[in-house]
């Protein structure tokens, strides 16, 4: 499945699109504990699958299927806070209850702290979990995130083109 990429860079640039099986061969920077941003392609910056961009996370993997996982467990930025997202996505196919081609996406919750629940949107989730229940992907599909300054940030926001869930 097509999957759109950006990279967290001094530099910003526009999303890459790949497939998703092209995942595990991406680079894999180290985590980034000490290590400077520059403009070489170490550090996931967002993933865009079906117009879900999935920015501001430590770890990113994607697994056929198609699987996304994000999660935060930086104990320095997320100490007793650790959550994670566990995205199952189809390809868009006919929803027989609007008559139309739509998407076909559910996700799981992973949390350390239960009062974190209200801030998400967990009407649509399949089930949420304790955080101790969590389980870390592959390390060959895990790619890390690396924090930028706020104005970075933004830059690498303003400059992603818009790919909505129609182009799948």
């Amino acid at each position: 499945m097509k999957i759109f990429v950006q990279w967290s860079t001094l530099t910003p640039e526009d999303w890459q699109e790949i497939d998703s099986s092209e995942w595990s061969s991406l680079p894999q920077g180290p985590v980034p504990d000490n290590h400077t941003l520059s403009n070489e392609k170490l550090w996931i910056h967002a993933v865009n699958v079906q117009g879900i961009v999935f920015m501001g996370y430590d770890h990113y993997a994607v697994e056929e299927g198609l699987k996304v996982t994000v999660w935060n467990d930086d104990p320095t930025d997320w100490g007793g806070d650790f959550h994670a997202f566990e995205w199952f996505i189809l390809e868009p196919a006919l929803d027989p209850k609007i008559g139309k081609i739509n998407t076909r996406q559910s996700f799981n919750v992973y949390i350390e702290n239960p009062n974190r629940i209200k801030f998400y949107d967990v009407r649509e989730c399949n089930a949420i979990y304790e955080w101790k229940d969590f389980i870390y992907p592959s390390i060959t599909n895990t790619r890390h995130g690396i924090w930028v300054p706020d104005e970075l940030n933004e830059a690498h926001k303003s400059i992603q083109a818009v790919h909505g869930w129609r182009e799948w």
